[in-house]
């Protein structure tokens, strides 16, 4: 688990300061970053609060499957987005 969260908290650093460089030649890339930040804090936040209320009416194996079906959801979106950038 502790890699698991290791992994991920590195895809998050690396949203955060990578994706928003592509906006210096606007000045926002503050502006990005905080953004994107915020918007993993609140993902994480609601992704927990599901969860936990998933858990509280089930059992672990459930809440895994969510995060299983979570995690394809961002796969899928990173395989579009990333085959439409490829095309462009």
């Amino acid at each position: 688990m502790i890699m698991v969260t290791n992994c991920m908290f590195a895809v998050n650093v690396m949203l955060i300061t990578i994706v928003p460089l592509k906006f210096a030649k606007y000045g926002n890339v503050s502006t990005v970053a905080g953004l994107l930040n915020a918007t993993a804090y609140i993902g994480c936040a609601v992704a927990n609060q599901i969860a936990g209320g998933i858990l509280s009416r089930s059992t672990w194996n459930t809440v895994i499957i969510f995060w299983i079906i979570l995690a394809t959801v961002a796969i899928a979106f990173c395989f579009i987005y990333s085959t439409k950038k490829a095309s462009d």
